[in-house]
């Protein structure tokens, strides 16, 4: 009741934080709006089994449903719940969704049969049969391998039945029995959904509240949603149970805006103040001294380390921006560089060893016209370099489908090109892989070098490379965008370098 009364009081039309999911308010960032086209993507191009994994209340039911809905309409969706079922009983369910004609005493063997005639003719008829499988850590060996024969059902060119896992971590646990090691090798895809971080947790308060009418200012500031964030870990489901609780505190008090003092009130709070409670100012101090101490360590450590290396190189920080929602999984424990993918490259890019190292005074500056030779870095040869490189990664991106996602590796100063050479042959990041763009930043009215490594029509392959990388990589933040983004970035870039007298003479 209170929480119909509190509706009135913000001037809400429907209750804005329930638990069960609800696909109209879909909070697209926080990875979730990337995460649900990479499925879309796999399941329609006929991958046989993907596997989805988060932490309790992190979204994977929602994903599923709006994953049933956004699938064109030549899929059937067979939908599990009840991950506790025989073996046998799951192929009853499955032959029940389809309305295939079965009843329980007839043998598995003949089920089968059955099923697989089904899917057979809607095949012939254009219709595809996916199988979304909630809660997949409850289910037994004998259900995964069942799972994997049911993977097994295909024509000469195509699955016959696509299955889509979602789970928790114990999933991966489960997946680990040797029993049924040949399902984890049949699994195409692993996608990893991630808590959600302060700044997301704030822009998810505020747009649940405003997708059900709410038009006031804003409800949660960046205090309050940083201790929402640390009393429910970043997970949706905890999130919603703790701000309708906040909202109710509010109403109850007379107040128009959720503050810290409501955080207070929350048993949830008071159950973690003793932790809160433990630092003192001295320890505070003493630790903040010893975090200043270790940071100039890392600092001169990681310094000196590189100092033979590359000369005063500025590896600029990369804005969220100009990016597709930026936020990785977790870094798997074992990772080795050899099982980075490297998958659809469009073009042969630059190899830049080669051509920065044979450019010579001689050298023109390719397709482009340019007033003045020591415009933008006061150096023809090294201008040369730049716009020789930017016209092939020019090239590489027109040539490369819109939709594909690039890691973004890292930004630099205009004049640090050599340095980035030596850099990523420092971690064995292969050169020849590597696309190199001027970039103009309107903010900061400057042009800068930016890195592009890796393209792919999924994205949670994207995930799995940068988390892949040397941890000195993951330093400059790699971020993943589209080659969309980086035409509308040439696009402004060009005009600029025009206004500086570079320009193409075939536009």
């Amino acid at each position: 009741m209170r929480n119909n009364m509190y509706r009135a009081y913000f001037g809400l039309n429907n209750l804005p934080f329930k638990t069960t999911p609800d696909i109209s308010v879909f909070y697209k960032h926080g990875s979730r709006q990337e995460i649900l086209e990479a499925l879309v993507y796999t399941v329609t191009r006929g991958d046989g089994i993907v596997k989805v994994t988060g932490e309790v209340g992190c979204g994977k039911t929602m994903l599923l449903r709006l994953l049933a809905h956004s699938l064109p309409s030549n899929f059937s969706i067979v939908y599990i719940n009840s991950p506790n079922l025989s073996a046998k009983d799951m192929i009853l369910y499955i032959c029940s969704e389809l309305d295939i004609n079965v009843d329980s005493s007839m043998l598995k063997f003949t089920l089968l049969t059955e099923l697989k005639n089904e899917l057979v003719r809607l095949y012939s008829l254009g219709k595809h049969v996916v199988m979304l499988i909630d809660e997949a850590q409850s289910m037994t060996i004998d259900v995964l391998e069942e799972i994997r024969l049911l993977s097994n059902l295909e024509t000469d060119d195509d699955k016959l039945i696509q299955i889509v896992l979602f789970g928790q971590p114990e999933l991966d646990i489960a997946l680990q029995d040797k029993n049924i090691r040949q399902l984890k090798s049949r699994i195409s895809f692993s996608i990893y959904i991630p808590p959600l971080t302060p700044s997301e947790v704030q822009t998810y308060l505020n747009y649940r509240v405003r997708k059900c009418a709410y038009q006031g200012l804003d409800l949660f500031d960046h205090h309050v949603s940083k201790q929402v964030h640390d009393l429910s870990l970043g997970l949706p489901r905890t999130i919603n149970i703790i701000a309708d609780k906040l909202l109710m505190s509010a109403y109850g008090r007379g107040d128009s805006k959720i503050t810290t003092k409501h955080v207070r009130l929350l048993p949830e709070y008071s159950e973690n103040s003793f932790f809160r409670n433990i630092i003192t100012k001295r320890i505070a101090f003493i630790f903040l001294v010893v975090t200043v101490f270790l940071s100039l360590l890392v600092y001169v450590f990681y310094n000196n380390e590189i100092k033979d290396q590359w000369t005063d190189p500025v590896l600029l920080s990369i804005e969220p921006d100009e990016v597709v929602n930026v936020t990785t999984s977790p870094v798997p424990q074992e990772v080795t560089k050899k099982s980075i993918p490297i998958v659809l490259e469009s073009s042969q890019p630059i190899n830049l060893v080669t051509n920065v190292a044979e450019i010579n005074d001689d050298s023109p500056f390719g397709i482009y016209h340019v007033e003045d030779e020591n415009v933008l870095v006061d150096n023809p040869i090294l201008l040369s370099k730049l716009l020789l490189l930017h016209s092939h990664s020019e090239a590489w991106i027109k040539e490369t489908p819109e939709s594909t996602y690039v890691v973004q590796l890292s930004t630099w100063r205009m004049s640090d090109l050599e340095s980035v050479v030596q850099f990523y042959k420092r971690y064995e990041i292969p050169i020849d892989s590597l696309h190199l763009l001027i970039d103009f930043k309107s903010k900061e009215n400057k042009f800068r070098l930016k890195v592009f490594y890796l393209t792919s029509p999924s994205y949670s392959h994207m995930v799995d490379a940068i988390n892949q990388m040397p941890a000195k990589l993951r330093l400059s933040k790699p971020y993943i965008t589209t080659v969309k983004q980086l035409s509308q970035n040439i696009e402004l870039t060009s005009h600029k370098l025009k206004q500086h007298g570079i320009y193409n003479d075939g536009k």
